[in-house]
Formats: C-alpha cells, sequence, structure tokens
C-alpha cells in the first residue's frame, strides 16, 4: 500500500455547550490516501469522508454540521437553540433551510450508524426522519428505496416495530435513543409528537468513500479517508408514558 498524505490544518472552534447551539468552523483535516483499510481513518475510497463542521457544499456553509458521503447534514438542536417540532413542522423546517435541503433519508447501515452516533454523542433522546407511512409500507423524502434497517424490536405495546400502535396515526418516522431500553432505534410515531431534526441535501463538492473506524473529524473542506465507527454502545433509560415520545 502507498503511504498516505496527511495534511491537518487546525481551525478555531466556536461551539456552545453539548448541543452546540450557534454552530462555526471547527478543526479542519483534509487527508489523502489510497486504499480502503479498516480503522485508522487513513486512507478509503475516492472523495469525501467525513467532515464535520463544514464549508463544503452550495449555499450557507454554517448550515452543515456534517458531510458524508454525497450528503450534507443539518442538526436543528444546534442552530435554534433545541426547539422541537412535530412531524411536518420539522420537515417544513428542513426545506426552509434552502435548497435542496429535506428531512434525512436513512439509506444505507453505514448512514445509519453515522446518524446513531451523532444522536448518542449528542444525547438527544430522538429526532425525526423524513420517513413517512405510505399503505403499508414505509418511503423516505429523496424517493430512493426504503429498507427497515433499524427498526425496534419493541414499542410501547411491546411489539416489533413498526406497529401503528397509537390508533393507527403513527405515520412517522423517528429514531428514538433507549426510549424503551431497546439502544437507538427506528419506531413509526404518530406525527404530532414534537421532536428535534436531522436535515439533509445533496453534497455539491467531494465523492463518496470512507475508511471505517476511527471516529469523526472536525472539518470544513472535502478531504478522503476519515471514517465513523459502526458500533454504537447506548446503556440506561426507560422512556416514560405509553405514548410519550
Amino acid at each position: 500500500m502507498k503511504a498516505a498524505l496527511v495534511l491537518a490544518v487546525l481551525g478555531v472552534a466556536s461551539a456552545g455547550n453539548r448541543y452546540g447551539h450557534g454552530g462555526g468552523s471547527s478543526v479542519t483535516v483534509v487527508s489523502g490516501g489510497v486504499g480502503g483499510g479498516v480503522g485508522g481513518g487513513v486512507g478509503g475510497g475516492v472523495g469525501g469522508g467525513i467532515i464535520g463542521g463544514g464549508h463544503g457544499g452550495y449555499g450557507s456553509s454554517y448550515l452543515v454540521d456534517l458531510s458524508y458521503g454525497y450528503s450534507d447534514y443539518h442538526f436543528s438542536w444546534r442552530h435554534d437553540g433545541g426547539r422541537k417540532y412535530d412531524g411536518q413542522s420539522a420537515n417544513y423546517y428542513c426545506r426552509s433551510l434552502g435548497y435542496g435541503w429535506q428531512g434525512v433519508s436513512i439509506e444505507t447501515p453505514y448512514e445509519d450508524a453515522i446518524i446513531s452516533k451523532i444522536i448518542y454523542q449528542d444525547n438527544v433522546k430522538y429526532i425525526w426522519t423524513s420517513g413517512y407511512r405510505s399503505g403499508y409500507n414505509f418511503r423516505w423524502a429523496s424517493g430512493n428505496p426504503f429498507y427497515g434497517i433499524n427498526w425496534s424490536y419493541t414499542g410501547s405495546l411491546g411489539k416489533p416495530q413498526p406497529d401503528n400502535a397509537e390508533d393507527g396515526k403513527e405515520n412517522c418516522l423517528a429514531v428514538l435513543n433507549n426510549f424503551y431500553n431497546d439502544g437507538i432505534k427506528w419506531h413509526d410515531v404518530a406525527c404530532y409528537h414534537e421532536k428535534p431534526i436531522i436535515c439533509e441535501r445533496p453534497r455539491v463538492y467531494g465523492g463518496y468513500g470512507s475508511s471505517l473506524g476511527g471516529g469523526f473529524t472536525g472539518g470544513s473542506n472535502a478531504g478522503v479517508g476519515v471514517g465513523v465507527g459502526v458500533g454504537v454502545g447506548v446503556g440506561g433509560g426507560v422512556g416514560g408514558g405509553l405514548y410519550g415520545r
């Protein structure tokens, strides 16, 4: 394997508390490498990797909290003082950010691992996605195929998800953080409940590719070969109430 060239440039991070209200530039890491490799965060494909803090893409760069593969991501709680929205309003919030933004569509196990890690690291109880019920199935706002990657094995009635338990009105898809002592899992939830949301838009600069392992890096430009651990450890906490989600 050819030796990798790694150039690290440290920037100034302006963060609030652990929920990061305000946003701003953070650490920049641009790494070039050849090959795949598991662990270490060096190497890994052609283009993008995982870049936190982002100035890549288009539009207002301060909106981008994370770039991965072909997408930019925005975490609402880091920008709006921790507000919560019903399912429809949450997705409207994403669209109001500008061209291309919508609620996140979690389409691969790798993307699911990244979303789970963000939820865990920021200690967020739950988030909305763009997922919505269509007949007997769910769909993503992106229009790409829906795969039930991370449905929970339990819920308010102790049944595997989706169970449409709340009077047949659970038409929105949320990711809950150990709410039923089940880890970070997908649940169908009635859309009137209020939660923050992760927004997503297509990424203009940088391609797809990252090595597994390492962890998140802060950054502002496209880079190669920075990875995220797939496993997420979660512990403790049981949600209260029958439908208090």
